[in-house]
């Protein structure tokens, strides 16, 4: 998680500008640092190398999200982990990452830049995004649809993200 979280530290993305997360992140494997971690690969988990990295992935989607920014490309997990649910208590506010078929992919629809800085102090990580705030966006939900209520039986959430400009939703 921490060495991969470094890759996005002191990204600048400019207006119009198509956040990748995949090619932002590069290359995984012990040359770049990364230890073999648990991944999700074909509905079962196993040990390979970018384990944890949906974590990171999941942390930049949400805060995407939150700035009101479009989100262009999102799969959730096969199945869901206890930990990507919080703090909504439900699955569907998490973001896998097996690049290059699935990524994760907003926008940046403003008309300035946005510095994405990170940070990891012990196991939490936050993205902090610096622009010119002009929107944001506030999350209604999630709510269940049908299912199951355990995390790790199949289930169905729906979540809507409201973009206030001036405090009007838009």
């Amino acid at each position: 998680v921490r060495t991969g979280a470094t890759r996005f530290n002191g990204v600048l993305l400019k207006p119009g500008e198509v956040f990748s997360f995949g090619k932002l992140l590069g290359p995984v494997g012990a040359e770049q640092g990364y230890v073999p971690g648990l991944i999700i690969l074909e509905n079962r988990e196993v040990m390979d190398y970018g384990g944890g990295l949906c974590q990171v992935s999941s942390t930049a989607y949400r805060a995407a999200l939150l700035a009101g920014l479009p989100i262009l490309e999102r799969t959730n997990h096969s199945f869901a982990i206890s930990y990507y649910t919080a703090p909504f208590g439900v699955p569907g506010v998490d973001a896998t990452i097996y690049f290059p078929p699935v990524d994760m992919k907003f926008r940046n629809d403003t008309d300035a830049h946005i510095l994405i800085q990170t940070e990891m102090v012990g196991t939490t990580l936050k993205f902090r995004f610096y622009g010119t705030k002009k929107k944001e966006g506030v999350i209604r939900g999630p709510f269940f649809v049908s299912g199951d209520a355990d995390v790790n039986k199949p289930s169905q959430t729906v979540f809507y993200r409201d973009v206030l400009v001036n405090g009007q939703v838009v």
